[in-house]
């Protein structure tokens, strides 16, 4: 059921680099935002969507599927807010 998400197949893979580092020319760090002339590399994402099909790292799979079936803490199964009301 988690393999998809609003219809879109999500496929783990090992090989997907869950970050990586790119050099960065001087002209990307003298001119990009934020100013960061110092900074020789750039961290790229772990998630890459190709042709509507998203890949991506088992452990971001997990953060994915943690985030997707977590409750959020101020969310009540009882329905104490209507009593409230």
């Amino acid at each position: 059921m988690l393999n998809q998400i609003i219809g879109t197949p999500i496929i783990q893979s090992k090989w997907v680099p869950e970050t990586v580092w790119v050099k960065r020319t001087w002209k990307e760090r003298l001119f990009s935002f934020p100013w960061k002339p110092f900074q020789k590399m750039r961290e790229t994402p772990g998630v890459y969507v190709v042709g509507g099909v998203i890949y991506c790292h088992p452990k971001r799979y997990a953060e994915i599927v943690r985030g997707l079936t977590q409750r959020p803490p101020d969310a009540s199964p009882s329905g104490s807010q209507a009593d409230e009301l």
